[in-house]
């Protein structure tokens, strides 16, 4: 599994980061995200670019972005621009999107960009070129509100993603049971030893939550919580996973003390 570092911070799956993502439809509402984001201590924080595009003309996007990028400069920036299909709300055509993603890189305020798998397999890999022309991570990214497939799947799935030429590849599926859950993290963990890439790997809902709270143990390089609200099923608060993180540390730390 390849290793990153951007602005100091570390992309491994050891030291998996928290990332907030950035859900206003305003612009009002993202800059209100934004002080709580700089209250916090999360490391990564993507703005989902289909949300805001719901209330706000698309000219406002370089303005908006410019704000994001002095105002997060401590930050790693994560661009989204998720489809209606894979549980977004962007419903441009593949023409549209590519335009508009094409002009989002090139302002060169992100560090990351997600592009979907789907959108790269209708002849849009020049997308992912552009980007890392501008020193861009590209994460590719499947979402499954449906099901999490078997593992023979999932394994020819995640082989397929990384042969596009990401950085980073996100999985994210509905687990239908506990079964599900702990088929990702297998699969997970098998990648992480046969593919040459970072990963995300997340098991929503209810069910799914371990994923979330144990990212470690799915190989994810991330786990995502809100500031303001939840942008996914099973989403938890920035303040939740950091008081569990926080708790699972201290265990470990009274676990070694009392063995020593």
């Amino acid at each position: 599994m390849k290793q990153y570092n951007i602005k100091g911070y570390r992309i491994d799956c050891t030291q998996p980061l928290l990332c907030a993502p950035i859900i206003g439809t305003s612009v009002e509402e993202v800059k209100a995200e934004i002080k709580r984001i700089e209250e916090s201590d999360v490391e990564v924080v993507e703005w989902r670019i289909d949300l805001f595009l719901t209330h706000e003309p698309a000219y406002k996007l370089l303005e908006m972005s410019s704000y994001l990028y002095q105002e997060l400069s401590d930050r790693i920036l994560l661009y989204t621009l998720r489809s209606q299909a894979e549980g977004g709300e962007c419903g441009l055509s593949a023409q549209e999107k590519a335009e508009l993603l094409k002009e989002l890189i090139s302002y060169h305020h992100a560090d990351l960009i997600d592009l979907e798998d789907a959108f790269l397999q209708t002849g849009n890999t020049a997308l992912l070129q552009k980007a890392h022309k501008q020193q861009m991570k590209v994460i590719v990214s499947h979402h499954d509100f449906l099901q999490t497939p078997k593992r023979e799947e999932l394994c020819e799935k995640l082989l397929v993603m990384s042969k596009r030429g990401g950085d980073i590849v996100k999985l994210a599926c509905m687990p239908q049971s506990h079964e599900d859950v702990l088929t990702l993290a297998q699969v997970g963990q098998w990648a992480r030893k046969e593919l040459d890439c970072a990963l995300i790997m997340i098991s929503m809902g209810t069910l799914g939550m371990p994923a979330r709270v144990f990212p470690t143990l799915f190989s994810s390089v991330l786990s995502f919580a809100g500031v303001s609200g939840s942008s996914a099923p099973g989403q938890l608060s920035v303040q939740e996973m950091r008081s569990i993180w926080k708790s699972l540390q201290e265990n470990e730390k009274k676990g070694v003390d009392e063995y020593v």
